[in-house]
């Protein structure tokens, strides 16, 4: 199993998401 490079990989695209989510509470 590869949980640990699968955190690496989801782990910019939570904080990519959340980004977006502040971006659009913005509004």
């Amino acid at each position: 199993m590869k949980s640990s490079s699968s955190l690496i990989i989801l782990k910019p695209l939570l904080l990519l998401t959340i980004e977006n989510l502040k971006d659009q509470t913005l509004f």
